[in-house]
């Protein structure tokens, strides 16, 4: 994780730094990425990025979770003013994350790591962490807060979770695809809705 003295940095410098540096990550593979590059990338000396980061993977932590972070933030307002519904609620989130530049820079990065084969073992230990942090659980409960309950009268925060789940695994798919130009934008999300549907009414049952 980065340094506390990287935490005590402005908001807009940090998000300097992550953004240059998160455009090496994006076009090189994993493993041919410098140090030397990436501190020239964001303006800043050799020293400070060892102040800052362990290392480029402590680094490249860093960047993922400032975008779960977003991410998480977007997720818990789709839910908040979509009147109770996961389909409104999951729906707006991902049309949402499709008009953002982060659904493009996630699936480019994690694209490029994924290809190291003891980063893509690391990465699934980060997802499995991940699911069982606090963070997570405050946030299905702020999402399960928010859902009508007299539509949905049998869910529980943990089906709400799992739904929440399938969700993001949907999201990963459409912003792969989207990104890849597998097919027109319009199809794409006319598959992740009708996956949403089946959801739905999972969750209903």
């Amino acid at each position: 994780m980065p340094t506390q003295k990287f935490i005590n940095l402005t908001e807009s410098k940090k998000q300097t730094i992550l953004t240059a540096m998160c455009r090496e990550f994006m076009n090189i593979p994993y493993s041919e990425i410098r140090i030397s590059n990436l501190i020239q990338k964001a303006g800043i000396s050799r020293a400070s990025f060892y102040l800052y980061f362990e290392d480029k993977e402590d680094l490249l932590g860093c960047i993922a979770e400032s975008w779960v972070d977003v991410i998480l933030r977007k997720l818990t307002e789709a839910f908040r003013v979509s009147d109770g519904s996961y389909y409104e609620s999951m729906k707006l989130w991902m049309s949402q994350a499709l008009e953002n530049d982060i659904s493009r820079e996630v699936w480019k990065v994690y694209k490029r790591v994924m290809e190291e084969e003891d980063f893509t073992r690391k990465s699934k230990m980060g997802a499995l962490q991940f699911k069982a942090s606090p963070k997570w659980r405050q946030v299905i409960e702020e999402c399960y807060g928010h859902m009508d309950q007299s539509r949905y009268p049998g869910l529980t925060p943990e089906k709400l979770a799992y739904a929440v789940d399938m969700g993001l695994l949907a999201m990963v798919q459409l912003s792969m695809r989207y990104v890849e130009h597998y097919a027109p934008l319009a199809e794409l999300k006319e598959a992740a809705w009708h996956q949403l549907t089946i959801l739905d009414k999972g969750i209903r049952e």
